[in-house]
């Protein structure tokens, strides 16, 4: 069984390249979770034995691996140390905050960067150029089902997780526009799913209208994601296509940067 690993390079420096031998097999490690014996790692990674011995014996005297049985290691407490100490929504704030500020000047609006926290959107970011849409803060609270960036998030959802919220139905009018009733917000819900993108057309606010897609986050990434534009007139269907473009070129950079 062959197990995902970090790509070889090509390095001439004997540091680096004992860098880049340790980086894979530390890598093996996590990802086989005690399944494979070391030397089979060391052999699928093209390691020599007394090479992975040596790191192995480094990496456990630092806490990053613990031996399990018959030649076998497991991830160490230094890692999960580690994993602790990782904020991913700061992560993701630092990462993405110049990707977005970049894609709001192009566009010229106010552009958002939101993830689902208990049903909520949480905005992670917001960058605007050109007029501003003053009714949201980074760290605010908004409904899902009433705004463009939270419809793209509840797409996300596994069915199950949907119709749970759906089941909270219902929904408060905010505007003539809003989707209230269960029903009609999974119709919406399976439209975003299939062309990619979603809108709110003056559904949380009569003077808003939105663009949003979903941003796809790596594997390790504990929430769904999306970006939004927000425009304080109805563009038209050529105009939408165009912000939804944009928000995904946006979207494929952050994706790029944290993979």
């Amino acid at each position: 069984m062959k197990h995902p690993i970090l790509p070889l390079e090509s390095l001439d420096e004997g540091n680096a390249s004992s860098l880049d031998k340790g980086l894979r097999l530390l890598t093996a490690v996590i990802l086989d979770r005690g399944q494979v014996n070391l030397s089979t790692l060391a052999d699928e990674l093209a390691i020599p034995q007394s090479t992975a011995r040596r790191l192995m014996s480094t990496f456990q005297k630092h806490g990053f691996v613990l031996r399990a049985e018959r030649g076998r290691y497991v991830p160490g407490g230094m890692l999960r140390k580690l994993g602790l100490a990782i904020d991913e929504h700061e992560l993701l704030r630092r990462v993405a905050r110049p990707c977005v500020r970049r894609c709001a000047a192009e566009l010229r609006a106010t552009v958002h960067l939101g993830i689902l926290v208990s049903g909520m959107v949480t905005y992670l970011i917001k960058e605007h150029a050109g007029t501003q849409a003053g009714f949201s803060r980074e760290g605010g609270a908004l409904e899902a089902y009433c705004s463009g960036v939270g419809k793209v998030l509840l797409a996300q959802l596994p069915y199950k997780q949907i119709k749970e919220y759906l089941s909270e139905g219902p929904f408060i009018a905010l505007t003539a526009n809003t989707i209230t009733e269960p029903r009609a917000l999974l119709r919406e819900l399976k439209r975003v799913s299939r062309q990619g993108f979603s809108i709110d057309d003056g559904e949380f606010s009569d003077d808003i209208f939105c663009v949003a897609v979903p941003l796809e986050l790596a594997t390790g990434f504990s929430q769904v994601a999306g970006l939004s534009v927000t425009l304080q007139c109805r563009p038209s269907s050529r105009e939408v296509v165009t912000y939804a473009d944009a928000l995904r070129r946006c979207a494929a950079e952050i994706r790029s940067r944290i993979a």
